[in-house]
């Protein structure tokens, strides 16, 4: 996250906030922060009783979508296709271009290293599909995580993962634990048409979408 104060420590724990109606909550933290015990979302009175040193300055959206755009101008040097992902995401369709740098691990660690360098620490993923990259860089436990090509594979890697990496509507997805069902794997359990029934098409697109049984449109 972005130190906008010069006032303020990186090492100790910081986090920005924004307002949610009468609710002051946390949008973005440091490590320090998450060490800490804090989290995302979580209201700012209760942030500060669970960690006395927290530094705290406010969230600005409009300066994270400028950075965005800035960095997506950035990755056209890895690929010709980038797409933005707000609120803090950028997709790279690397078709035909990982050979240019090592191949698909090697091009990975390149792009990870190259932003760290400029002080932003990522999580990549590369995949057979946006939705499977997505899920497992924001949901997976490395730094930079690579999919082999193929369906097994896709299976594997995200059939573990929370059904939060589907980016679902979070009612969606409380609704969807009720039943039983906490990851994307638990989702073979429940019959299509039941879940379609109860929750709309939204929760087989996504999960279709991304272990590529149906197209996911790259903008």
């Amino acid at each position: 996250i972005r130190q906008s104060k010069g006032t303020l420590d990186a090492d100790a724990p910081l986090a920005l906030i924004s307002q949610q109606g009468n609710i002051r909550q946390l949008s973005a933290l440091n490590h320090a922060a998450r060490k800490g015990g804090l989290s995302l979302g979580m209201p700012v009175a209760d942030a500060q009783g669970v960690c006395p040193g927290l530094q705290l300055d406010h969230h600005d959206s409009d300066a994270d979508a400028r950075l965005l755009r800035r960095l997506g101008l950035w990755a056209i040097g890895y690929s010709p296709l980038v797409m933005l992902c707000p609120p803090h995401g950028l997709a790279l369709n690397i078709t035909g271009c990982a050979h240019l740098f090592g191949g698909e691990q090697m091009m990975m660690r390149i792009i990870y290293d190259a932003l760290k360098k400029h002080g932003i620490t990522a999580t990549i993923a590369i995949a057979d599909t946006r939705g499977a990259a997505r899920a497992l860089a924001c949901f997976g436990n490395k730094p930079c995580n690579h999919i082999p090509p193929g369906d097994k594979a896709t299976c594997d890697a995200l059939y573990p993962l929370p059904l939060q990496a589907l980016f679902l509507d979070q009612m969606v997805i409380d609704k969807i634990r009720s039943l039983g069902l906490k990851t994307i794997g638990d989702l073979r359990r429940a019959t299509r048409g039941g879940l379609t029934r109860r929750f709309g098409k939204q929760v087989m697109d996504a999960h279709d979408q991304a272990l590529g049984y149906t197209a996911e449109p790259f903008d």
